[in-house]
């Protein structure tokens, strides 16, 4: 399927809740351990990097913010935490999960390797000159695709700077940081956010809608290519006044060598209609984008064929075991997942961050794999751990996964104390309902019927570590995980 408006699929509705089941200090003592290293802070809290207690090698981002600093803004936290939960794309923070104390609350996050945008902008700017514009189109399109997902749900980011991307060395973004962000209603959004240089004009004017993102990273995109703002003041003030105008230039030196494909993209982004402005589709259909990965002489992913099989040939699994797959996706590094990452994208034709029966029906296709559509619906609820009928980036990622390369015994224990939530060395069927329920999982005792019918091989009651390896690897697999750790 080709690249669409967003508008042809169904508007994602966030749902914020507060869960019954609190997960307090002592739960997030069992299973982090906090480090001295500050990775960054701000008006409420600080952000630090722990370890898991049972996997020290897997890094993470802990938010702790304290309470009494949130008088009045506390739904709005619980905001920030409704909309990570619900967005899972692979340019997007993953969130984790939260614990909270009378004090304090503690939000985890991946950890995200590399720095700002904003430092390497800035280096980059004074080593070698500008971006490459196939590095800029890299960039971009990243921004862009995390964007055109965001937008599917109505939440628009409101914040989008340099300071709040990530980049690694293998030119990885990660967009983070979305205490900013909302979920547009009809009558839009009227309160003046973000930071003055990437504020759209219609921010300033009072009432706004998605598109103001879109001129925030028309912004990022004019800095990639020429390496300095189009809209600069000694102060935000002096800054609005110039963004309200709407005037900047590419008459200096530095935009000699930009090609016009990119200065009208500029242009586009940067309009002050908002009603005029691309979309993020749109602007991910623009032809720049095309012609730069011609430049860069690489042709994109060819779809896997063994993949593909595998999809096609997915069984469903027990609701414990998708669970728990859930669980693992958040364990892998960026490395571990990064073909799959790949085969993603080159199937979600339309950057949704997800994908449907039209394309998952198109790139079988490709393939040369003849399989009916009644197939293809069937092969998306198997894998559908969600229930939103499509296949999320996470849920793609644990269907393809070949998880006895990736689970040796250190991952088995984090994944099986997930839900042995009293520490017992059982999984019983009270630590499964408090399990689901931390995990926002809705399961009824038909489910819980079923797993135990399924996985408790002793027939005592209970799920023991043995039983949950085999419902991981399979029984033939054990011995030589237990070899491998």
């Amino acid at each position: 399927m080709g690249c669409v408006s967003s508008s042809t699929k169904p508007t994602k509705k966030i749902v914020r809740e507060r869960r019954k089941s609190r997960m307090g200090l002592q739960d997030f003592k069992m299973k982090y351990k906090i480090s001295n290293k500050v990775l960054g802070s701000g008006g409420f809290g600080k952000v630090f990097e722990a370890s898991l207690v049972n996997d020290k090698t897997h890094k993470s981002a802990i938010k702790v913010i304290s309470k009494k600093k949130l008088e009045g803004v506390v739904e709005e936290i619980f905001d920030e935490i409704a909309v990570l939960k619900n967005l899972d794309h692979p340019n997007i923070v993953k969130y984790i999960e939260m614990f909270e104390n009378n004090d304090y609350l503690y939000i985890v996050t991946e950890l995200c390797e590399g720095g700002e945008l904003y430092s390497y902008i800035h280096d980059k700017v004074s080593k070698d000159g500008n971006f490459k514009e196939s590095e800029a189109a890299d960039i971009m399109k990243m921004l862009l695709m995390a964007i055109v997902h965001c937008h599917s749900y109505k939440i628009a980011h409101r914040d989008i700077k340099p300071e709040n991307i990530m980049l690694n060395k293998e030119g990885h973004v990660t967009l983070i940081d979305f205490g900013l962000s909302k979920q547009k209603d009809i009558k839009g959004m009227k309160s003046v956010v973000g930071s003055p240089y990437y504020v759209a004009p219609e921010v300033l004017e009072g009432e706004y809608g998605l598109k103001c993102d879109i001129w925030s990273l028309g912004v990022i995109l004019y800095i990639l290519l020429c390496g300095y703002l189009p809209f600069s003041g000694k102060n935000a003030m002096d800054i609005f006044a110039k963004i309200s105008e709407g005037k900047y230039s590419m008459k200096h030196k530095e935009w000699d060598s930009v090609s016009d494909e990119a200065k009208d993209l500029v242009t586009k982004m940067l309009e002050m209609n908002p009603k005029k402005r691309l979309s993020a589709q749109k602007c991910l259909n623009h032809e720049w984008f095309e012609i730069a990965e011609k430049l860069k002489g690489e042709e994109g992913d060819a779809l896997d064929l063994d993949l593909l099989q595998n999809l096609k040939e997915f069984k469903s699994t027990s609701m414990l075991k998708k669970t728990a797959m859930s669980v693992l996706v958040k364990l892998l590094t960026a490395k571990e997942i990064g073909k799959l990452k790949k085969q993603f994208e080159a199937i979600d034709t339309d950057f949704t961050g997800y994908i449907d029966a039209e394309e998952l029906s198109t790139a079988m296709k490709k393939s040369n794999l003849n399989v009916p559509a009644k197939e293809i619906d069937k092969i998306i609820s198997e894998i559908d751990y969600k229930g939103n009928n499509q296949i999320n980036y996470s849920e793609f990622i644990a269907a393809t996964l070949k998880t006895k390369k990736i689970l040796n015994d250190s991952r088995l224990k984090v994944l099986f104390k997930e839900f042995d939530v009293d520490n017992s060395g059982y999984i019983t069927k009270d630590n499964l309902e408090e399990a689901f329920e931390r995990l926002d999982k809705k399961v009824t005792k038909q489910e819980i019927k079923e797993i135990y019918e399924q996985h408790d091989h002793a027939k005592d009651g209970r799920i023991s570590y043995d039983e949950f390896k085999i419902m991981m690897l399979g029984e033939d697999d054990i011995i030589d995980t237990a070899s491998e750790s």
